[in-house]
Parts: C-alpha cells; sequence; structure tokens
C-alpha cells in the first residue's frame, strides 16, 4: 500500500504501482487541472503538480514513488 498526502487529505492506494500520477489524479479522483498534453512524453507541463516541494510532471511520475510525499495540485 502507498500511502501520501493529497492537497492535505491522507490517501492509500493499492492499485498498479506503475500507474501515472495523472492518469490518478484525473481518472481516480477526479481532479482536472491537471491536463494531459503531450500524452506522457513529459514536453509539455500541463500536468505539473507540487511533490515534496518541487514541481514535477505527473504523467511521468508513477504511483510507486510516492509512498510519504505531499501531493499539491492547483486545487488543493
Amino acid at each position: 500500500m502507498i500511502s501520501f498526502t493529497l492537497n492535505g487529505e491522507k490517501q492509500s492506494y493499492q492499485g498498479n504501482p506503475d500507474k501515472s500520477l495523472l492518469e490518478y489524479l484525473r481518472l481516480d479522483k477526479h481532479l482536472t487541472s491537471v491536463k494531459d498534453g503531450c500524452s506522457g512524453q513529459a514536453a509539455c507541463g500541463a500536468c505539473t503538480v507540487e511533490i515534496n516541494g518541487k514541481a514535477m510532471l505527473s504523467c511521468v511520475t508513477k504511483m510507486s514513488k510516492l509512498q510519504d510525499a505531499e501531493v499539491l495540485t492547483p486545487e488543493g
């Protein structure tokens, strides 16, 4: 199980660890401020979120990398 904080709320994720954070945010959590502008090629920045105080591209960030992380989206 992967435990992390999303916009100040504790989350537990037990799905595919290779799923992108972008997919999780849009499909599982229905957060639409993060966009898929380049189909996971890390080229456009439309999916940028803050992870542990750093700007990161959610389209190339795997869920497995989020253990104990603090994730902040524009909604947060």
